[in-house]
């Protein structure tokens, strides 16, 4: 029993070892498999291999395939992969799928709302302005950049403006953000019912002034946290800690917070199975009432263009992974 750090760094005592069978949990670790932990994995010599894993694609199928070739190298190629009805047939004998309402089936309703804001005018002009020169700044450069670090300037900007629909005093504003306006409104309504809240955040720094803003009491919890279970453990139990600051890195595994009756996302992430981990971390096994699950975003942004990838994303998993014919054995 391991983990996939360890793995690596004690490569060679695991490398001496003649495996029966290798177990994978939250195999979508893999899902790179350039990535040190699946060269490493590949070199293990092993009878039977299985992964676990609630996202087997997160951005493209290709994280599938790596998964895939851990468990049976050469099953499936890059051109089998590009006919996915094709490629479904094949991969489907080795697919044991089990939703959570098929496993849980006493689980109580999700119930999931998106909160669409308007920035007023100052932070919309501070948005739009940042917009503007950054687009401005890449036609100067687009004919003398090269193309790797064009993209790295566009990750960049694509990074300003989310901070800035959180909260433009990430990037040095005094401007005010509608998402902390809309935040003190609802938080104000689910403490006066006693309500146990989860709020995920990309940005630590953005949590960080929520923390500092809000007249509430709360705990915190990001990937520097060291004492996760005492603060999990006062969340679940005890009834003065209501409200739990967490990144949405540190709440994707490993985490059981049943307790949380309310969750708030406050920016959208890339993709949607990462959104549907957090919120995982509330709807599971020991929950009684529903769970309300409300995403804050911001109308004509880049926002609105992230949804739209998670769409797509989305269709990867249908295309692949949903309403497969199952062969068990």
């Amino acid at each position: 029993l391991t983990s996939y750090g360890t793995l690596m760094q004690d490569f060679d005592l695991f490398s001496a070892q003649d495996f029966e069978m290798i177990i994978l949990d939250e195999a979508q670790t893999i899902k790179n498999e350039r990535a040190k932990a699946s060269l490493a994995l590949a070199k293990l010599d092993c009878s039977f291999r299985l992964a676990l894993t609630g996202t087997p694609i997160e951005n493209h199928p290709g994280e599938l395939k790596a998964i895939l070739d851990f468990l049976l190298p050469g099953l499936i190629t890059e051109e089998e992969l590009a006919k996915p009805e094709a490629a479904k047939r094949k991969i489907s004998p080795f697919i044991l799928r089990r939703t959570k309402e098929e496993v849980l089936d006493d689980l109580p309703p999700l119930i999931e709302k998106n909160l669409y804001l308007s920035m007023e005018e100052e932070q919309r002009t501070f948005y739009e302005t940042l917009l503007k020169r950054g687009r401005e700044g890449l036609i100067e450069k687009e004919s003398s950049t090269d193309s790797s670090k064009k993209r790295m300037e566009i990750f960049e900007l694509l990074l300003r403006l989310r901070q800035t629909l959180c909260h433009p005093l990430l990037i040095g504003s005094e401007a005010p953000s509608i998402k902390l306006e809309q935040l003190k409104r609802d938080l104000q309504e689910m403490m006066s019912k006693n309500e146990k809240v989860i709020i995920f955040s990309q940005f630590t720094s953005f949590l960080k002034i929520i923390k500092r803003e809000i007249p509430y009491s709360c705990l915190y919890l990001d990937g520097e946290t060291k004492d996760r279970e005492c603060i999990v453990d006062a969340f679940q139990n005890d009834p003065e800690a209501n409200l739990l600051l967490m990144s949405l890195k540190a709440g994707g595994t490993g985490l059981h917070l049943s307790a949380a009756d309310q969750v708030i996302l406050l920016d959208p992430w890339w993709n949607e199975a990462v959104e549907a981990q957090a919120i995982s971390r509330a709807h599971r096994m020991g929950r009684q009432r529903a769970v309300v699950v409300r995403r804050y975003l911001i109308l004509d942004s880049v926002e609105m263009r992230m949804l739209e990838l998670q769409e797509k994303k989305l269709q990867f998993q249908e295309l692949f992974i949903n309403d497969l014919d199952l062969i068990f054995y």
